[in-house]
């Protein structure tokens, strides 16, 4: 099911339309936004603080002094190459989707830099004939790093992708604040060795910023300087480059906004000295009345600032126009700038660097490969390819015995997994091969019958919006009750009695001997709470034999019940994602959803045959609120409801037009032999999704507070994970396993009294 997520969302408002059947409304929902930079920004905002008079002293001193050792032949202009780190903060979207932006947008964006370093940029023929002859090379030129800190090359050079969500951080609209004090000090790569840009979701219509060249012997100067937690560029994600996101993003839609940046951290002033006709110490950049939008035609402003005969060089790439309009540093810049390579904190350390990071030496391929050394027939067998050699390899994988041997998604894949259709012991090897010559490793498995492997399933939605299934309580949109309208805040006007969510045996034919564990409900924080009286709190979830078409078979005689009330959901620790519930996440800037686990006394046989609704029944008294997620972008409806006639009633029907499914997820499980019973954690606790695209939750809900250690081990027995949680009672634990390999993990948890083992499958 593919959902279209809202924008990180911080309250839900309701709009509505009335059936013409029914009377009853149809809401839907539309999401408050916080401030962030999705919309089109109209005019360009740099976020840079401009030095102090101390630090201006002192460069100034340094560019004097390197003018005349240029003259005395002492210093010259040196042709310096820069290592750039990209980090590309992201929320878990798939790579060149939204925040996640493509390697090849990234590598655009070099492209960019190094032309316009280079006085041969987009436009830049365009200079006007009294600044034409000012244009700079400025000798400066930037590469994407190969390796990474450790030394490890790195698989899209240059680039450094980092999951918000996994981090625990917010997603959207960050602060320079924020960036700075959480994001910069987790991902920076040492700044002596490599320029870190960062491309993320600023807010606050902010197109980028950057820090300062800090003043090398000089102490207890504040300002804008870079330190070894902070030193780089900042830049708005669609403002990379010029392809991908960036085509959204005119006029600031050509990389300039990076090159902007670029030239602060390499000590340029803007060319206004950020004051009314103030200096940027470039003699040959005309004084600037202040910034320039837009495209301006030149002559312009000229005579404006005293002693300005020739108008503002607004092409400037240190002014504001549009990126089409801005296409040129000057000679004077470029010395400042070769002034910073040669004397700035960590800018002077810089080319060293770029001799290790930028290339890497030739190399005969050296092949390897991680594999278990036993396997089932049946399940997929993953690999790690850990073969070294460049020009990069290409691959041929075998088997000594090809029968009944197959490799997905073929056999020349870097790391395919390979599948066995029969006991037996196989020969497995890899040969890498590149334009140096041809290596080989070979390694032996062992392939049985094994016994059939069942993982729990959730097997429902993936909720992006809330659906009224009570009163509106504390929403901020609370639609009025008449004889033609569905809800009044504190009542529940139809006096509906449930909601109920259909799944087809399709949903669990493949698990051997299915039975129903629980049923998890994602309930909206603010709009479920109780106030009204005990007796008529109760939420409890039911379990029916139906079918979609003719609804639930009964009213009375549910093949599985558990009762709860308003005030057991309440206590559940409201959490602001959960990753069960589809190929991504689902994550809000606040925590307003409480997964409410439904846990059956004993697990039931869920129906062989056309499947079975699993309800939610509905407060009724006033005070008395229950919202449910849902999804409002599938396009046939499962779910019915029940009046207050006690009669059933397809909801697509009663609320003409729309189709949702409500977010109640039940926990399929094979049919369980031989474990205990009493076990409090294999009751309680449960990993989802599980098989996993490497995103999992660790859902908790433990009748006492318990210290849990949580272990992760590879089939090859190592140890990939290792937490401890205090006081768990109700909680959803985050964990990240989606940079290891396909295949089967061992997860041990363990309260001091009782270990459990559980085997989650990675399949991404």
């Amino acid at each position: 099911m593919k959902l279209k997520l809202p924008l990180i969302a911080t309250a839900i408002c309701l709009s509505y339309g009335v059936s013409a059947q029914t009377g009853k409304i149809a809401l839907k929902n539309n999401a408050v936004q916080v401030q962030s930079n999705s919309s089109k920004i109209t005019q360009r905002t740099c976020g840079t603080e401009a030095p102090g008079a101390q630090w201006d002293a002192w460069f100034n001193k340094q560019v004097e002094d390197f003018k005349i050792a240029n003259q005395n032949g002492k210093a010259q202009m040196v042709n310096y190459t820069i290592p750039v780190v990209v980090h590309v903060i992201h929320s878990g979207q798939a790579v060149g989707v939204g925040f996640n932006i493509s390697q090849a947008q990234v590598i655009d964006q070099i492209n960019i830099l190094n032309a316009d370093y280079a006085g041969t940029g987009l436009n830049n023929g365009n200079a006007p004939a009294v600044f034409s002859p000012l244009k700079a090379n400025c000798n400066i030129s930037f590469c994407l790093a190969q390796k990474n800190p450790s030394g490890v090359t790195l698989t899209e050079p240059g680039i450094d992708r980092v999951n918000a969500v996994t981090n625990g951080w917010s997603t959207t609209g960050y602060t320079q604040a924020y960036t700075d004090a959480t994001i910069k000090p987790a991902t920076i790569w040492d700044p002596t060795r490599y320029l870190n840009i960062w491309a993320l979701d600023l807010g606050s219509g902010l197109l980028g910023y950057a820090t300062f060249p800090a003043a090398s012997g000089n102490t207890g100067l504040g300002g804008p300087f870079g330190t070894t937690t902070t030193d780089g560029v900042v830049i708005l994600n669609k403002a990379i480059g010029s392809i991908g996101s960036a085509v959204t993003n005119a006029p600031y839609h050509k990389g300039r906004t990076t090159t902007h940046e670029v030239g602060h951290w390499l000590g340029l002033r803007h060319i206004w000295g950020d004051g009314n006709c103030l200096t940027d110490y470039c003699n040959d950049t005309p004084t600037a009345q202040q910034s320039n939008f837009g495209c301006p035609t030149h002559p312009y402003k000229v005579g404006v600032c005293a002693g300005n005969t020739t108008g503002e060089m607004f092409m400037n790439f240190m002014d504001y126009t549009d990126d089409l309009c801005m296409y040129m540093f000057t000679t004077d810049q470029r010395t400042r700038m070769q002034t910073t390579m040669a004397n700035g904190t960590y800018r002077s350390q810089l080319t060293t660097s770029a001799a290790t990071l930028c290339t890497i030496a030739a190399a005969t391929p050296t092949a390897g490969f991680l594999m278990s050394t036993t396997g089932c027939v049946g399940s997929a067998v993953s690999v790690t390819n850990t073969t070294n050699g460049t020009p990069a390899p290409t691959y041929v994988w075998s088997s000594v015995s090809p029968t009944g041997v197959s490799f997905t998604p073929n056999n020349t894949a870097s790391a395919p997994s390979i599948n066995f259709t029969n006991p037996g012991t196989y020969s497995i090897t890899v040969a890498a091969t590149n334009s140096l010559g041809t290596n080989s490793q070979t390694k032996v498995i062992t392939i049985s019958n094994c016994a059939v492997v069942c993982a729990d399933t959730l097997t429902n939605v993936s909720p992006t919006g809330t659906l009224m299934v009570g009163a509106a309580g504390s929403d901020t949109a609370t639609p009025g009750c008449s004889p033609k309208a569905g809800y009044i805040a504190g009542s529940n006007c139809y006096k509906d009695k449930e909601k109920a969510e259909y799944f087809p045996t399709s949903m669990y034919s493949s698990i051997a001997s299915p039975q129903i564990k629980s049923v998890i409900v994602l309930f909206y924080k603010n709009g479920t709470q109780g106030t009204g009286g005990t007796a008529s709190m109760a939420v409890n979830m039911k379990l029916y034999t139906g079918t979609m078409a003719g609804g639930p078979t009964a009213t009375t005689a549910p093949f599985g019940q558990v009762n709860a009330n308003i005030g057991n959901i309440v206590a559940v620790t409201a959490t602001n994602q959960v990753n069960y519930v589809g190929s991504q996440p689902i994550v809000y800037t606040n925590p307003i959803i409480r997964p409410y686990r439904y846990l059956l006394a004993s697990p039931v046989n869920a129906p062989a045959t056309n499947g079975f609704f699993a309800s939610v029944t509905l407060p009724t008294t006033a005070g008395d609120t229950a919202v449910i997620f849902d999804d409002p972008s599938v396009a046939t409806g499962t779910n019915w409801e029940l009046w207050s006639d006690n009669t059933w009633h397809d909801l697509a029907t009663a609320w003409t037009g729309y189709s949702t499914s409500l977010a109640i997820l039940p926990e399929i499980q094979c049919g369980v032999t031989g474990i205990n019973k009493n076990s409090v954690l294999d009751a309680n606790v449960s990993l989802h999704p599980n098989p996993s695209n490497g995103l999992i939750n660790i859902i908790a809900t433990l009748p006492n507070a318990q210290n849990l250690e949580i272990t992760v081990h590879n089939s090859l027995g190592q140890l990939i994970s290792s937490t401890k949680h205090n006081g768990v009672t109700s909680n959803v634990f985050n964990m990240d396993l989606s940079s290891y390999s396909n295949g089967v993990y061992i997860v041990t948890i363990n309260n001091g009294e009782e270990k459990i083992v559980k085997r989650l499958i990675l399949n991404k």
